[in-house]
Protein backbone atom coordinates (compact mmCIF):
# COMPACT_ATOMS: atom_id res chain seq x y z
CA UNK A 1 0.00 0.00 0.00
CA UNK A 2 1.26 3.36 -1.03
CA UNK A 3 1.21 5.65 1.51
CA UNK A 4 2.63 8.82 -0.43
CA UNK A 5 1.42 10.29 -4.01
CA UNK A 6 3.51 12.14 -6.65
CA UNK A 7 7.13 12.04 -6.16
CA UNK A 8 7.55 11.02 -2.42
CA UNK A 9 5.31 8.39 -3.62
CA UNK A 10 7.99 7.21 -6.18
CA UNK A 11 10.89 7.44 -3.57
CA UNK A 12 8.76 5.45 -1.15
CA UNK A 13 8.55 2.76 -4.00
CA UNK A 14 12.41 2.80 -4.49
CA UNK A 15 13.22 3.22 -0.63
CA UNK A 16 9.95 1.95 1.71
CA UNK A 17 7.52 4.16 3.66
CA UNK A 18 9.79 4.71 6.59
CA UNK A 19 12.53 6.04 4.97
CA UNK A 20 10.89 7.95 2.98
CA UNK A 21 8.83 10.09 5.67
CA UNK A 22 12.58 10.59 7.30
CA UNK A 23 13.88 12.32 4.35
CA UNK A 24 10.77 14.35 4.14
CA UNK A 25 10.89 15.14 7.98
CA UNK A 26 14.20 15.75 7.65
CA UNK A 27 14.80 18.00 4.16
CA UNK A 28 10.97 17.94 2.37
CA UNK A 29 10.52 21.24 1.23
CA UNK A 30 13.98 21.46 -0.46
CA UNK A 31 15.87 20.05 -2.85
CA UNK A 32 18.43 17.04 -2.18
CA UNK A 33 21.68 16.13 -4.40
CA UNK A 34 21.77 12.74 -5.25
CA UNK A 35 25.38 12.08 -5.34
CA UNK A 36 27.13 9.63 -7.93
CA UNK A 37 28.68 7.69 -4.29
CA UNK A 38 26.63 7.78 -1.36
CA UNK A 39 29.43 7.89 1.71
CA UNK A 40 29.57 10.83 3.99
CA UNK A 41 26.57 12.79 2.27
CA UNK A 42 24.03 14.33 4.05
CA UNK A 43 21.76 11.83 2.22
CA UNK A 44 23.26 8.71 3.55
CA UNK A 45 22.83 9.91 7.27
CA UNK A 46 19.59 10.64 6.48
CA UNK A 47 18.20 7.27 5.18
CA UNK A 48 21.22 5.11 5.05
CA UNK A 49 23.95 4.27 2.29
CA UNK A 50 21.85 1.63 1.35
CA UNK A 51 18.87 3.65 0.11
CA UNK A 52 20.96 6.68 -1.29
CA UNK A 53 22.34 3.70 -3.93
CA UNK A 54 18.56 2.71 -4.63
CA UNK A 55 17.88 6.28 -5.19
CA UNK A 56 20.58 6.63 -7.44
CA UNK A 57 19.65 3.64 -9.25
CA UNK A 58 15.96 5.01 -9.37
CA UNK A 59 16.62 8.78 -10.07
CA UNK A 60 20.13 9.25 -11.21
CA UNK A 61 22.59 11.61 -9.83
CA UNK A 62 21.64 15.09 -9.26
CA UNK A 63 18.70 17.28 -7.81
CA UNK A 64 15.56 15.31 -6.35
CA UNK A 65 12.76 18.13 -5.74
CA UNK A 66 11.43 16.85 -2.17
CA UNK A 67 7.74 17.99 -1.09
CA UNK A 68 7.16 19.51 2.28
CA UNK A 69 3.41 17.87 2.54
CA UNK A 70 2.56 17.90 6.06
CA UNK A 71 5.92 16.46 6.84
CA UNK A 72 7.62 19.61 8.02
CA UNK A 73 6.27 23.19 8.75
CA UNK A 74 2.47 24.31 8.76
CA UNK A 75 1.13 20.81 7.74
CA UNK A 76 2.95 19.17 10.41
CA UNK A 77 1.97 21.38 13.30
CA UNK A 78 -1.71 21.02 12.26
CA UNK A 79 -1.39 16.87 11.45
CA UNK A 80 0.22 17.04 14.97
CA UNK A 81 -2.56 18.99 16.77
CA UNK A 82 -5.38 16.88 14.96
CA UNK A 83 -3.79 13.78 16.82
CA UNK A 84 -3.36 15.87 20.15
CA UNK A 85 -6.81 15.76 19.84
CA UNK A 86 -7.73 12.61 19.13
CA UNK A 87 -5.62 11.97 22.30
CA UNK A 88 -8.06 13.99 24.49
CA UNK A 89 -6.26 16.87 25.13
CA UNK A 90 -7.63 19.90 25.76
CA UNK A 91 -7.81 23.28 23.20
CA UNK A 92 -5.09 25.03 25.55
CA UNK A 93 -2.50 22.18 25.47
CA UNK A 94 -2.94 21.63 22.25
CA UNK A 95 -2.23 25.02 21.59
CA UNK A 96 0.31 25.83 23.74
CA UNK A 97 2.00 21.99 22.78
CA UNK A 98 1.41 23.10 19.09
CA UNK A 99 2.81 26.85 19.41
CA UNK A 100 -0.53 28.45 17.65
CA UNK A 101 -2.73 30.68 18.84
CA UNK A 102 -6.03 29.24 20.69
CA UNK A 103 -8.34 30.14 18.32
CA UNK A 104 -6.27 28.17 15.42
CA UNK A 105 -6.30 25.34 17.23
CA UNK A 106 -10.30 25.79 17.79
CA UNK A 107 -10.55 25.76 14.17
CA UNK A 108 -8.69 22.53 13.75
CA UNK A 109 -10.82 21.17 16.51
CA UNK A 110 -13.85 21.98 14.68
CA UNK A 111 -12.76 21.04 11.67
CA UNK A 112 -11.53 17.08 13.13
CA UNK A 113 -15.34 17.37 14.79
CA UNK A 114 -16.28 17.65 11.25
CA UNK A 115 -14.53 14.91 9.88
CA UNK A 116 -12.79 17.67 7.76
CA UNK A 117 -9.13 16.46 8.66
CA UNK A 118 -7.71 13.41 8.80
CA UNK A 119 -4.79 11.63 9.95
CA UNK A 120 -4.60 9.35 6.65
CA UNK A 121 -1.17 9.61 3.89
CA UNK A 122 1.24 12.34 4.71
CA UNK A 123 -0.28 14.50 1.77
CA UNK A 124 -3.66 13.90 1.85
CA UNK A 125 -5.88 17.24 2.71
CA UNK A 126 -9.49 18.29 2.99
CA UNK A 127 -9.66 19.88 -0.64
CA UNK A 128 -7.90 16.72 -2.03
CA UNK A 129 -11.05 14.97 -1.81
Amino acid sequence: MTVFAGIAGEIEAVIGATLTAKLLAARGGTVVFVPKHPKGTILSKIVGPEAVCKLIDAFGVGELHLPMGTARGRGAVRDASVQLFKDGKSLTEVAIKSGVHVRTASRWKKETKAGDIGLGPLFERPFDK
